[in-house]
């Protein structure tokens, strides 16, 4: 299934708490401010999720525990203008850059929360119980999984591919692996 997904709700003010002093909280609310209002502009959220039965995913096997039944495979972008818009601020200002970076990932993880949602929505009536969405090259899972997840989705329908070193393009997209468990 490929949907748009709802713009998120993102939480400047939890990005803003390292700023103890009060002038430096000050400055840098209106440069996340100004940032936030640049990935509003230029993202064109789209995603992704479809469901395989366990043995459908070759190459999955090892890190899925025993009571998996299922997994959801999905993908979400921010799309290609968002990356020429962050290039474009931080070959001007390397500080503005990151901080936009910033709030373009914390996008990312909320829109990666309605990839989740969306495979809890397909369980329906079935007794099974969807798991946390698992991201290769974090944490167990190594980037090479991409493969797996390439292969099964047709990422080109939402304009998403993969380099030479497992990266997907645009840079602001992210994968997810979400085990559907059974519930006894």
């Amino acid at each position: 299934m490929i949907f748009v997904p709802d713009p998120p709700i993102v939480d400047l003010e939890d990005m803003l708490r390292r700023y103890k002093t009060p002038r430096r909280r000050k400055k840098m609310t209106q440069i996340y401010e100004q940032n936030l209002a640049v990935v509003a502009e230029h993202a064109r959220p789209q995603a992704m999720v479809q469901e395989f039965a366990r043995d459908e995913v070759a190459g999955l096997e090892e890190w899925l525990e025993d009571r998996t039944q299922a997994v959801c495979l999905g993908l979400v972008t921010l799309g290609p203008e968002l990356d020429e818009a962050l290039d474009a601020i931080t070959a001007e200002d390397v500080a503005a850059g990151a901080v936009a970076t910033e709030v373009a990932l914390a996008w990312i993880v909320e829109l990666a929360k309605q990839v989740r949602n969306k495979a809890a929505e397909g369980i329906g009536d079935r007794p099974l119980k969807v798991g946390p969405g698992y991201r290769p090259g974090i944490g167990r899972w190594p980037l090479t999984v991409q493969d797996v997840l390439f292969e099964k989705l047709d990422t080109a329908q939402i304009g998403v591919s993969l380099d030479e070193y497992k990266l997907m393009r645009p840079n602001k997209s992210t994968s997810l692996i979400i085990p559907l468990r059974s519930t006894g």
